[in-house]
């Protein structure tokens, strides 16, 4: 069983195994209580790669649980890092 607390902190990866970042946070519906999206902070290249750096104060995604693909000891995706950006839900503070 995965406690929601547990995601916190997890490494994030690409379908092709590329580093996005790690979870700092989630978005769970209160009404189903189902996990909606992460919140990722970004590394560096992942910011330059998805060519988000002029746009972002916060270094920081939402990813939406859709195109997450395996939960484990780190968190995989559906998409490599380039397929990933019609997926993100960015937010700036």
């Amino acid at each position: 069983m995965l406690h929601i607390n547990n995601l916190v902190g997890k490494t994030v990866i690409s379908a092709i195994g590329t580093y996005v970042g790690e979870v700092y946070d989630i978005d769970v519906d209160p009404s189903t209580w189902v996990v909606k999206s992460l919140d990722v902070k970004l590394s560096d290249k992942a910011i330059e790669a998805l060519g988000l750096k002029k746009i972002l104060r916060r270094k920081s995604i939402r990813i939406q649980t859709t195109v997450v693909a395996e939960v484990g000891i780190i968190i995989k995706l559906t998409q490599s890092l380039a397929d990933l950006k019609q997926y993100l839900d960015v937010v700036i503070d």
